[in-house]
């Protein structure tokens, strides 16, 4: 079992400190699996104070100011750490320099996994060698601290590659409420779930070598190795640039597989103040050195980012301008003519849809994961009028209005003929690599033909589009605003090649189904840059917070809007200095959160009516105007599919096809949803009773609506299947970054549990072992599969409410447990 190492802080004892932090040191206990030592070293330090009226005992310390007891203490706790083979270290003050000392010792080094270092002082002498701590490392400072500068700890932390820090409001200590434990507790968590890697390759290392000794000899006088040259990974710096008689350095990592497939890590260093160096300039050089990188991705590209991000500061990158200068590059810019303005907006627009479509193309881990709970997929058809949307929605929703009945959408080949939002709900299968399936599995909604299982979805169709919208032609942005609700577009177009960009058949100026979605997402470009820019000048000083709430009336959440700035930084775009914005800036920040936002799916309508070809060429062209897929449709066959299934008539004359399904698929793939199926036991990995008798009673508790009649007839009519019984039967939909938290909530709130939460198992498919979850692990496709264990109050349990995925035993044994105490 692990162990962790606690250095009490001057004038205090292991006693004292251990009682302080306890809430933080039971948690690693039971969470981790911790222990904590008690041996002499850990017990107290060996400078003892004397007794001070009031106290008891003495008091320790680990060194006087001659530092002539660290090496003897070192040596001592190194007996230790042979013993004890310490993982971890939490340290307070005078401690936590001792530990400062101890991470400079390679002696320790192989044992340790991370250290936790509150409130730190520097000294000048507290660097022992010119390398810096690897071990990764969170530096507690408080920032009403007296007895231990926040600037000190700052200053000491810059011995670290890649410090994180915790900062908090109060003074000499370390804080121990909810929030310090859960930041504490990510940390470790986070060390602990890192895979190492132990090995290199032989000619990797070599070209590693190489390139050391190259940078050597071109920069000479700049370059300093940090780590050993035959201890790997490779660390060095490299002075940039002076400024106000101080040194700028890059400080670079060589990761295991560079320069064959990774890049290197950097960091920005320097000892200037927040004042002469704003943090803003740090993002923007980062980001230019790791565009660099990735442009030089598959070769040895270090050369490249020292020369660029010199040539950044020679190009007077620490500069600030006043508000002044933007006004006059404003006058500037209306100096040119309109068509080179429109030029640069365009330009600008085209940066930001490439900037969010290379996010959504790579994804990694979020550094603003998004809140969760429950969702329901909600679908938005967008298009020109008659483009087919309504007919789209009736096919797709059995012509079922979440109002007014089953008359379906109004459909017509006129011009708005949809005057307010269609909303409806469909099914569609859900791509079969995203759930486990098998033949034994049930299904609470049906399957189509290929035996992939449906899962509902919210529809909303709005009134067409036609270019002005955004500023009110046709029936104005009103149905830009209905469209805010939705996880994922479906931009339905028209690629007959008959009708003009209003939607009028034979109009002077008809075009294919490859050119709506460019100029519609132009609409949306131009509408929200519109709502932006008219309150921009109210926030130009008042920092990056007040921006992301400029995007608060578009129904998404802010973590997702600080990603996007994130994205723009790391491309080099300064998102915090608003004084030198301008409306290109605007507009290139908001094509980047639509790329974020509106996830698109084209649906190539009409193609019965279209040339030969027309199809395939235009699917060749995507991923286009951040449209990532399409699918062709006919949706006035499937249409009548339905229509024809729900009367009862014959359909064997029309074409079977799915292809408004595939079309839906496809954007339930990009809604970013999580499918989690609670279960009653994992060896039988049957769906909850309560949940099934919810389905099997019509009550929709559990889900978005109950399946109509209409809805079986169109699923059967083409092939598929009702909804069955059978293993991993009701499966329910949560919003990326949800937790076990959040999915026993969501149960509990629609009473398919009930109780507190106990504890909860998951694992990836039938068959795997299963998993002990954390209630805050954050929910995927490892652990979809999930039961959860809550305990019951008596009165529950002898009223024969619902099991929940509770432990029967447990419940009778708290029962009886609870009727033995009350009959003493």
């Amino acid at each position: 079992m692990p162990s962790i190492l606690l250095l009490h802080g001057n004038h205090q004892t292991h006693d004292i400190f251990h009682t302080c932090i306890k809430p933080l040191t039971k948690k690693l206990t039971k969470q981790l699996n911790y222990t904590f030592s008690t041996s002499d070293p850990d017990t107290n330090g060996p400078i003892i104070h004397p007794v001070k009226d009031g106290d008891d005992t003495p008091t320790f310390g680990w060194f006087d100011s001659s530092l002539s007891q660290l090496s003897s203490v070192l040596d001592n706790l190194f007996l230790d750490f042979q013993k004890q083979k310490y993982e971890g270290i939490i340290a307070f003050s005078q401690g936590a320099l001792l530990a400062h000392f101890l991470l400079q010792d390679s002696r320790f080094t192989p044992y340790l996994k991370w250290v936790i270092l509150a409130s730190a002082p520097y000294l000048s002498s507290c660097y022992l060698t010119s390398a810096q701590v690897d071990i990764p490392s969170l530096h507690v400072i408080g920032e009403k601290d007296v007895c231990v500068s926040p600037s000190s700890s700052l200053k000491i932390s810059g011995g670290y590659n890649n410090p994180k820090f915790h900062k908090h409001g109060g003074g000499h200590h370390i804080p121990m409420r909810s929030a310090d434990l859960k930041v504490y507790l990510d940390f470790v968590e986070g060390i602990e779930s890192v895979t190492e890697i132990n090995e290199i390759e032989e000619d990797v290392k070599e070209e590693q070598m190489d390139e050391l000794l190259v940078l050597q000899e071109l920069y000479p006088s700049d370059y300093t190795l940090l780590s050993k040259l035959d201890t790997f990974p490779l660390r060095f710096k490299i002075r940039i640039f002076d400024y106000k008689e101080k040194c700028i350095y890059v400080e670079f990592k060589f990761p295991f597989k560079y320069p064959e497939s990774e890049s290197p890590e950097i960091i920005l260093k320097h000892d200037l103040s927040l004042v002469d160096f704003r943090s803003y300039k740090e993002r923007c050089i980062l980001g230019l050195g790791r565009r660099l990188l990735e442009e030089g991705k598959g070769e040895c590209c270090v050369m490249n980012v020292v020369e660029g991000v010199r040539e950044w500061f020679y190009d007077g990158g620490m500069e600030e301008k006043e508000v002044e200068e933007v006004e006059e590059e404003e006058e500037e810019e209306e100096e040119e003519t309109e068509e080179e303005f429109e030029e640069r907006l365009k330009s600008a627009e085209n940066c930001g849809l490439e900037i969010a479509m290379k996010h959504v193309s790579s994804p990694k881990t979020s550094s603003h994961p998004q809140k969760g709970g429950s969702q329901t997929i909600t679908i938005g058809l967008i298009g020109k009028p008659s483009a087919g949307k309504s007919t789209f929605f009736n096919s797709a929703t059995a012509f079922s209005r979440q109002s007014g009945g089953g008359e379906g959408a109004k459909m017509g080949e006129t011009p708005f003929t949809t005057i307010d939002p269609n909303l409806g709900y469909g099914y569609a299968p859900v791509e079969t690599e995203v759930l486990p399936d098998g033949e034994e599995f049930g299904s609470e909604y049906g399957r189509d033909i290929l035996n992939s299982r449906l899962t509902p979805v919210l529809i909303k169709d709005v009134a067409g589009l036609v270019p002005g919208a955004w500023k009110g032609l046709g029936k104005g942005n009103k149905f830009l605003d209905d469209l805010c609700d939705a996880n994922v577009l479906i931009c339905v177009s028209d690629c007959s090649g008959k009708s003009d960009r209003n939607g009028v058949i034979g109009g002077r100026k008809v075009e294919d189904g490859g050119e709506e979605w460019g100029w519609i997402r132009r609409e949306l470009v131009m509408w929200v840059e519109g709502n932006v820019w008219g309150k921009f000048e109210g926030v130009r000083r008042l920092g990056r917070e007040r921006l992301g709430r400029l995007f608060t009336g578009y129904r998404q959440r802010n973590e997702m809007i600080e990603n996007v700035l994130d994205a723009l930084e790391v491309q080099g775009y300064n998102v915090e200095d608003f004084v030198k914005w301008t409306r290109v800036d605007v507009r290139r920040l908001v094509s980047c959160f639509l790329g974020f936002r509106f996830p698109t799916v084209l649906a190539c309508n009409k193609i019965d009516k279209a040339d030969e070809g027309v199809l395939e060429s235009l699917l060749g062209k995507l991923p286009m105007h951040g449209v990532r897929d399409g699918v062709g449709v006919c949706a006035s066959n499937e249409c009548e599919i339905v229509r024809r299934a729900i009367d009862g008539k014959d359909i064997s004359d029309l074409e079977i096809t799915e292809n408004v399904w595939k079309t839906i698929s496809k954007g339930i793939s990009m809604s970013s949803t999580v499918f989690v199926f609670p279960v009653i036991d994992l060896s039988t990995c049957m769906a909850l009773p309560s949940m099934i008798r919810n389905v099997e009673g019509g009550g929709g508790s559990t889900s978005a609506t109950a399946i109509s009649e209409n809805h079986k007839k169109s699923i059967l009519a083409r092939g598929g299947k009702g909804p069955e019984p059978g293993k991993l039967q009701i499966c329910v939909c949560m919003k990326e970054g949800s937790t076990v938290s959040d999915v026993y909530d969501h149960l509990k709130n629609i009473k398919a549990v009930s109780g507190m939460f106990v504890r909860a198992e998951g694992m990836s498919n039938i068959g795997d072992k299963s998993r002990q979850l954390k209630k805050e692990e954050v929910v995927n496709s490892s652990n979809r599969i999930m039961r959860i264990m809550t305990n019951k109050n008596r009165a529950h349990h002898e009223s024969g409410g619902g099991s929940g995925g509770g432990d029967g035993d447990m419940e009778k044994k708290t029962v009886s447990k609870n009727k033995a105490k009350f009959s003493r």
